[in-house]
């Protein structure tokens, strides 16, 4: 099997260094992640679709340098990994059969880093919400994406 490679999504603004985690909201499959935008004042709000599995944790920024991915990303950014083991380990976990590629075809693995932690996310695709000025007008945006009445 070829060795992960992270790319850079370049068409979703980048996370301001200063972001300590972002927020992470799930609902049906569906996973919102807003976080502050770099050199700017707005926040951004990404809709993650068909989503298998959702986690925040570490590593932080200063421990970064352990991920696995490191060497081809950094924090403070967003990418897909392509060819991702952990896809298929979470997939395997998550089928009856424990047959990966039913649940892993598809789907994608996204990390996000921030300040004091890394949000990884298994989902079909991605799509920019939008930017906004505050946080109540952003958490609308995502409770709307996330189909919560």
């Amino acid at each position: 099997m070829p060795q992960p490679r992270a790319r850079e999504l370049t068409d979703l603004p980048p996370p301001d260094s200063n972001d300590s985690e972002g927020a992470l909201v799930t609902h049906r499959r569906r996973a919102v992640l807003i976080y502050e935008v770099a050199s700017s004042t707005q926040l951004a709000a990404v809709l993650f679709t068909d989503c298998l599995h959702a986690s925040a944790g570490g590593p932080n920024d200063e421990a970064f340098h352990n991920h696995p991915l490191n060497a081809s990303t950094g924090p403070y950014s967003i990418w897909e990994v392509e060819g991702s083991d952990w896809l298929l380990e979470q997939a395997a976990i998550s089928d009856r059969d424990a047959n990966p590629e039913r649940l892993s075809r598809g789907r994608r693995h996204y990390v996000c880093s921030f300040k004091e932690n890394t949000v990884d996310l298994l989902a079909a695709q991605y799509r920019l919400i939008g930017q906004f000025r505050d946080r109540k007008a952003a958490w609308n945006a995502a409770s709307e994406a996330l189909q919560i009445t």
